[in-house]
């Protein structure tokens, strides 16, 4: 099943950002999506869609990204305990995952 969640704004008010620590998102659709200052620390991303998602100063220490598509996602540095990531993982073009200190794991099956 996949969770469509596209053009999602997840913030309250700039000042609470939503708290999504250890959430389950595995293949969402989360494109489009304002997620600035979102915790997504530990969250559970693999295989998600955050094309065009707004991630800055998201947390997103932790957070398991293997499959993950980040295409033109907007974001900042990581966090000291980068997110995961495989082969499959799409990012920005220009985008350096190993340069921004983020763990290259195995997928999923």
């Amino acid at each position: 099943m996949l969770n469509v969640l596209h053009y999602t704004i997840f913030t309250r008010n700039p000042e609470e950002p939503a708290e999504l620590t250890s959430t389950t998102l595995k293949r969402a659709d989360l494109s489009s999506a304002n997620l600035q200052g979102t915790n997504l620390s530990s969250a559970d991303l693999q295989g998600a869609s955050l094309a065009n998602t707004d991630l800055y100063g998201a947390n997103l220490a932790g957070a398991d990204l293997r499959g993950t598509s980040l295409q033109l996602a907007n974001y900042k540095a990581l966090p000291p305990n980068p997110p995961k990531y495989t082969d499959n993982t799409k990012f920005p073009k220009g985008f350096n995952p190993i340069q921004a200190g983020m763990i290259l794991t195995k997928s999923s099956k």
